[in-house]
C-alpha cells in the first residue's frame, strides 16, 4: 500500500512540473518577444494562470493538470475555445517519465537531478521546435545543475563536467564557425553549442561522443520527418531543430548507463 501511495506523489508531482514546463513553454517565447501577448508584464510567476483567448484568469480549481482539460473537454470553461493537446500531453509525458525515473533510481539525489534536468531539456526540446530558439535562461540553468550534481554526486567528477561543457560548446562552435565560413550562412546556431555544454556539465566529458553519436542518427531521422512533410526540394537547406535530438540522445545515454 506504501508502494502505491509513493509512486502516486511521483505521478502527482510530475503533473504539477508538467504544468509548470506547460508555463515555461507559453511564457518564455512572449518574454523573450517571439510572441505577443494581451498580458502585460508578463513573467514566468505572474499573473496566475489565464487564457490565451479570452484572457479570462484560471481559478485553481480549473487548472488540475490534465484531469480539468478532461472535464472541460479540452475547451476553455469562458469562451469554449480549444484548449490545445500539447499541455495534457507534457502533463502527462512528465508524469510518466518522473515514474520511470523513481522506478530506476528510487529516492535519491539521482531522482531528482535526472527529473529536474529532463524536465529543462523537454522544455527546451518543445521551445526549439516552436519557435527555432534555445532560451540562455534553461541552457544556463542545465549547465548550473551539471555542476552542482558533481560537487554532491558519486557518479559525475567535477572536473569532468567542467570539461564536458568546455569541450561539448567547443565541438558545436568549432563547426558552426567553420560552416559559416564555407557556406556563408548560419549552420549549427549557437544556441545548440550551449545546449551541449549543458549537456556536457551533466554527464562528463565521457558521455560527449556517444551523445554526439546518438544526436547525429536522431537527427538524421528528424530531418527525414521534416523533409518528408515540408515543400523544400533539397533536404540540406531545411531549418531543422536540433535540441529535440540532444535531448532524447541524453536520455538514451542515461538509460545505457
Amino acid at each position: 500500500m506504501l508502494i502505491v501511495f509513493t509512486y502516486l506523489i511521483v505521478a502527482i508531482l510530475g503533473l504539477s512540473i508538467g504544468s509548470f514546463i506547460n508555463v515555461l513553454i507559453y511564457r518564455l517565447p512572449i518574454i523573450l518577444g517571439l510572441e505577443t501577448s494581451q498580458k502585460d508584464n508578463l513573467s514566468i510567476y505572474k499573473p496566475r494562470s489565464f487564457c490565451p483567448i479570452c484572457n479570462v484568469k484560471i481559478p485553481m480549481y480549473r487548472n488540475i493538470p490534465v484531469f480539468s482539460f478532461i472535464f472541460q473537454k479540452g475547451r476553455c470553461a469562458e469562451c469554449k475555445e480549444k484548449i490545445s493537446l500539447i499541455y495534457p500531453f507534457i502533463e502527462i509525458l512528465t508524469s510518466l517519465i518522473f515514474i520511470v525515473l523513481f522506478l530506476i533510481n528510487g529516492p535519491s539525489i539521482e531522482f531528482i537531478f535526472c527529473s529536474l534536468s529532463i524536465s529543462i531539456l523537454l522544455s527546451i526540446a518543445v521551445i526549439d521546435i516552436e519557435h527555432r530558439i534555445i532560451p540562455n535562461s534553461l541552457s544556463i540553468s542545465l549547465l548550473l545543475l551539471g555542476f552542482v550534481y558533481s560537487i554532491f554526486s558519486n557518479n559525475l567528477d567535477p572536473i569532468s563536467s567542467f570539461l564536458g561543457a568546455v569541450i561539448g560548446f567547443s565541438i558545436f562552435y568549432s563547426i558552426t564557425i567553420i560552416y559559416s565560413y564555407i557556406k556563408e550562412q548560419e549552420g549549427l546556431g549557437i544556441g545548440d553549442a550551449k545546449l551541449l555544454a549543458a549537456i556536457g556539465s551533466n554527464l562528463g566529458l565521457q558521455a560527449i561522443p556517444m551523445i554526439l553519436l546518438f544526436t547525429s542518427l536522431i537527427g538524421i531521422l528528424i530531418g527525414l520527418f521534416y523533409y518528408k512533410n515540408s515543400n523544400q526540394k533539397s533536404f540540406f537547406k531545411l531549418s531543422i531543430p536540433l535540441a529535440p535530438s540532444l535531448s532524447i540522445s541524453y536520455v538514451l545515454y542515461l538509460l545505457i548507463n
